[in-house]
This record gives structure tokens, C-alpha cells and sequence, in this order.
């Protein structure tokens, strides 16, 4: 977990580790708002989806897919 340079990149790690050893879930599904939360993106920040995208969601997926045990991929 020190690898991680992005609060978001360790929020999403932290999200997904906990759903590892979930067998039974291969997927889930989040709300805009639902994925907010888990990044810990405060409401006044990146409202736009784009922006939200580009800067906290794309390089956290990079960043724990670089450094988890595990693979994550996001669908839009």
C-alpha cells in the first residue's frame, strides 16, 4: 500500500481488495455518485464526469492495476 502515489489509486485498491475473495462477484456496478465515494472525491471537486474520469479514475485503475495481486477494469 506505500507503492501507491494517488489518494484515489489507494481508495480503489482498498475497495476492490475487500471484494477479493468474493467468489461469487465478478462484477459489480456503481453510480456516478456510488464511485465518488469509493475514490473519496469530495462533492465540490471534479463535478464534471470527464474530468472525474480523466484525473482520478483512469490513473487510479493504472496505478493499483501496477501494483495489486489482482486485475481491475472499468466499463463506461
Amino acid at each position: 500500500m506505500a507503492a501507491f502515489n494517488s489518494k484515489y489509486a489507494l481508495a480503489l485498491y482498498e475497495h476492490a481488495s475487500r471484494r477479493v475473495n468474493l467468489r461469487h462477484k465478478f462484477s459489480e456496478e456503481y453510480t456516478v455518485e456510488e464511485f465518488r465515494e469509493i475514490l473519496d472525491v469530495q462533492p465540490d471537486q471534479l463535478k464534471a464526469f470527464g474530468n472525474l474520469k480523466q484525473r482520478a479514475i483512469a490513473p487510479a485503475l493504472k496505478e493499483v492495476n501496477l501494483w495489486a495481486p489482482f486485475r481491475l477494469s472499468i466499463a463506461y
